[in-house]
């Protein structure tokens, strides 16, 4: 998609649309066409491709209403070609429930006409969901680990919604600045910063760059992790320390830094990013797993702590997603482990890192505001079924 595009569907409907939208789910669908006809003509690109498909969705309403059949049906295929170029949903807008509704209706009508029945008998006009979408204008979001995978998406999900991104890496700039050449794209602006988290002098570094590019923070998600996977009787006291040091004292620690800053301008959130292995037995992961119990603890007193200051922390715990990163386990490295995941997991598919991302920004949003302290599973269902032990293994 258009990055231009995309960074306008992040946007809220103009009021001119919005009158638009009220009026064609009342059913007065040339009231509704004429807001959106405004609403077209006061728009720049790219958002004008969406505006101009609802005016001839009412249009196509309309016609029918008035026993019109040809019309609705030229009208379609004009509306059609412009809803073909936009996202599944635009500036709240279901576009791809529009979609699918209009086509349906036309045929019913058709089929209708065909027997000698009223044109609109036992028609449902469809409506049209606005439910306003995730706003970050005027945020900084602070994104460690960002350079790919799970944090990529989580930085460009809130570049999409108007947040200017501090990416954070350790090891490789070259996707760190991809990353950043995206959210540039979206009409926001990026860092590149280089610290690894598991030190303090890093992070000093990080966020004394942030507010010096800033001035602020709203938003810190700590995605950044680490570890050595290995079983437990194998495992070393270095890489206990450098595992701990990155995934857990390294969020307390941010935390301290982001607070004042988030603090300063009201209040903000933070988002860390767990795993099942804090409470479940994964192979070789004991390390990791006891730095993410600790993560998850620490959220918690964060939560309480930081909750007088305006400032909301949780924390997800992603399952099976599908990134790079699954290499490094030697589970996912059969040819059949990754189907069989899928296979069992009662969404049906496993977990992209856009469906982390959204869940993510969610909790930085004011509705999310009483949820504190909690740790999220995002896994599609997988860890809620009861498995024999053949399945298990």
């Amino acid at each position: 998609m258009n990055p231009s595009l995309e960074a306008a569907c992040a946007q809220p409907l103009s009021p001119l649309a919005r009158q638009g939208v009220a009026e064609f789910n009342r059913g007065a669908y040339f009231e509704a066409h004429e807001a959106f006809e405004a609403a077209w003509q006061a728009e720049s690109a790219p958002v004008r491709e969406m505006y101009q498909a609802l005016v001839q969705a009412a249009a196509v309403c309309l016609h029918l209403k008035r026993g019109n059949l040809t019309g609705a049906r030229k009208v379609l295929k004009r509306c059609e070609g412009h809803l073909e170029t936009l996202p599944p949903r635009c500036q709240g807008i279901e576009i791809a429930t529009l979609h699918a509704a209009l086509l349906p209706l036309v045929e019913a009508a058709r089929a209708n006409a065909a027997a000698g029945r009223p044109l609109t008998e036992g028609l449902t006009f469809p409506r049209l969901a606005a439910t306003p979408p995730q706003s970050f204008a005027g945020k900084v979001a602070l994104v460690t680990g960002s350079g790919r995978g799970i944090g990529r998406a989580i930085a460009l999900h809130f570049a999409r919604r108007g947040a200017d991104v501090v990416v954070n890496f350790f090891r490789n700039r070259a996707p760190a600045e991809e990353t950043a050449d995206q959210i540039r794209a979206l009409g926001r602006k990026a860092l590149v910063v280089k610290a690894n988290v598991g030190e303090i002098a890093d992070l000093d570094t990080l966020f004394e760059a942030t507010e010096k590019a800033f001035g602020g923070l709203d938003i810190l998600v700590h995605n950044a992790a680490s570890g050595y996977n290995r079983p437990a009787m194998q495992q070393k006291p270095r890489g206990w320390d450098w595992t701990m040091n990155i995934n857990a004292r390294s969020f307390l620690f941010a935390a301290q830094r982001a607070a004042p800053l988030m603090a300063a301008r009201g209040g903000g959130a933070m988002v860390a990013v767990s795993s099942p292995g804090s409470v479940r037995v994964l192979p070789e992961y004991v390390v990791v797993g006891a730095s993410k119990a600790a993560l998850e603890a620490i959220t918690r007193y964060l939560a309480v702590e930081l909750a007088p200051q305006g400032i909301v922390v949780n924390a997800v715990s992603p399952g099976v997603v599908l990134t790079d990163a699954l290499k490094h386990f030697a589970t996912f490295r059969g040819n059949d482990i990754i189907g069989e995941v899928e296979a069992a997991t009662p969404a049906g598919r496993l977990v992209t890192p856009e469906d982390v991302a959204a869940v993510v920004g969610f909790l930085c949003t004011p509705e999310a505001a009483m949820i504190r302290g909690q740790v999220i599973w995002i896994d599609g269902g997988y860890s809620l079924p009861m498995r024999t032990a053949q399945e298990a293994s």
